[in-house]
């Protein structure tokens, strides 16, 4: 095939001056810059945070179950573990059922580990623990919060209190 447009165009490059060579070579570098521009960012994968401000045994936790599950991640500056963003819901479901990060304080888990002769007492203190625990993770997941710690005191109720299936004063 003959091209005679091309061969003209071709032809007129040799003919024209310095400054002229000088403007179509920068514009071509230019364009060729500005389209790999476009292109390194249009390929850039966002990264956001995975949890906020994790303790640091946790975020050990949690970059090993990264590692594990062969999830890109990065650490900021500030120690705050990155995913991209269109995997963040999957993971932080994934790394739930993992039970990762467990958070500062023991939560109800404590009942995973219950002894065989504990009395009721025991149990209820447990229970009070337990509720602190999974209190103080709440909190602390709100993002401008950066560390919390709950006391909780609750009352004894007195068996007389209680909703009964009799109306009868019964003594505990």
């Amino acid at each position: 095939m003959h091209f005679p447009h091309a061969a003209a165009a071709s032809g007129q490059l040799p003919k024209a001056r310095g400054t002229q060579k000088m403007v179509a070579v920068t514009a071509s570098v230019l364009i060729i810059a500005a389209m790999a521009y476009v292109i390194y960012f249009i390929n850039q994968v966002e990264y956001i945070s995975l949890f906020g401000r994790l303790a640091e045994s946790d975020t050990a936790a949690v970059v090993e179950a990264l590692k594990k599950n062969k999830v890109p991640y990065r650490l900021s500056d500030t120690g705050t573990v990155m995913v991209p963003r269109d995997q963040v819901h999957d993971v932080r479901l994934s790394l739930a059922t993992e039970g990762v990060p467990r958070g500062g304080g023991a939560g109800f888990e404590l009942f995973d580990q219950q002894k065989l002769g504990s009395t009721e007492f025991v149990q209820k203190i447990n229970y009070q623990r337990a509720l602190q625990g999974e209190l103080a993770r709440t909190i602390s997941q709100i993002d401008e919060v950066m560390e919390s710690r709950v006391h909780l005191a609750l009352p004894e109720i007195p068996c007389s209190w209680k909703i009964a299936s009799r109306p009868v004063r019964r003594w505990c």
